[in-house]
């Protein structure tokens, strides 16, 4: 609350050129009166604006539950739209995904989304973790960007909802399952894994994801990028590997440890006698 007040005393202006188009202008000196009126300024380069403030915001805002659903309808189509722009900056449309999570967690509180509503939704979580190239996870000018942990947060809203059906449950999981261990060479070290566990215990969650899917599942995030993990110790792409799949074992593990449901405890068998392998 403090930054807030200081920011609107600094009377901080972050217009920014891809919002040409429309009316809506980031402007701190004065209270939001509409989450929609803090989309802009999810694209300030300053993380005191765009997280602390703008973000902090919108989210207080629609937990609240006083957003119509027509706004709420409006503000998921255009996220969407814009996080498929070409020219959007990474921590723009990092922030605009975890907008988007929090009108997937107003609508799985308040169902007020069409099946063709959240299909879009699911396709852009897929979206976003298919396309995404910067793995940045804290700039030191930026400040959080974290692309894979803001959509993971969407898929973990959207396993919550009793409206997503089998398809789309086994769409995201095989989604999610491709960026615990990216093509690219990447050493996660900013809490991904930690947050992508935690998508992954609420689709787990799912009865309509079967004992043997998910089996499947902690299998295939299990094996190595070359024939066996020995090898693995050759190459930065093997050791980014081990590192990655280890980590989310081992916070699967940790999210699966001591939980009575029947589901989580083979998980957590599951992920035991698989990281026992990665060595």
């Amino acid at each position: 609350m403090k930054t807030k007040i200081h920011l609107l005393l600094m009377g901080i202006l972050c217009h920014n050129p891809l919002y040409a188009d429309t009316d809506l202008k980031c402007d701190v000196r004065l209270p939001a009166q509409t989450p929609a009126a803090l989309l802009p300024c999810f694209a300030s380069p300053s993380p005191t604006i765009r997280d602390e403030y703008a973000f902090t915001e919108f989210s207080r805002i629609l937990r609240g539950g006083e957003v119509s659903q027509a706004a709420l309808v409006t503000m998921a189509r255009d996220i969407q739209h814009r996080v498929r722009s070409e020219n959007i900056q990474n921590y723009h449309k990092a922030f605009l995904t975890l907008g988007l999570a929090e009108i997937a967690r107003a609508d799985r509180k308040t169902p007020f989304l069409n099946p063709a509503q959240r299909q879009g939704l699911v396709e852009t979580a897929r979206f976003l973790f298919e396309t995404t190239a910067d793995f940045t996870g804290f700039h030191t000018e930026y400040g959080y960007i974290h692309q894979i942990p803001h959509t993971a947060d969407l898929v973990l809203q959207l396993a919550l909802n009793k409206y997503i059906s089998q398809q789309q449950l086994i769409d995201l999981a095989l989604s999610l399952k491709e960026v615990i261990n990216p093509q690219q060479t990447i050493f996660y070290h900013t809490n991904e894994p930690d947050r992508l566990a935690r998508a992954s215990i609420y689709l787990f969650l799912r009865d309509e994801l079967n004992a043997d899917f998910v089996t499947q599942w902690i299998t295939d995030v299990s094996k190595p990028p070359t024939p066996t993990w020995a090898e693995a110790y050759q190459s930065n792409q093997g050791l980014a590997a081990m590192h990655n799949v280890k980590h989310f074992l081992g916070r699967l593990l940790l999210a699966s440890y001591g939980k009575q449901n029947e589901r989580i405890a083979l998980v957590h068998e599951m992920t035991l006698a698989q990281l026992e392998t990665v060595k």
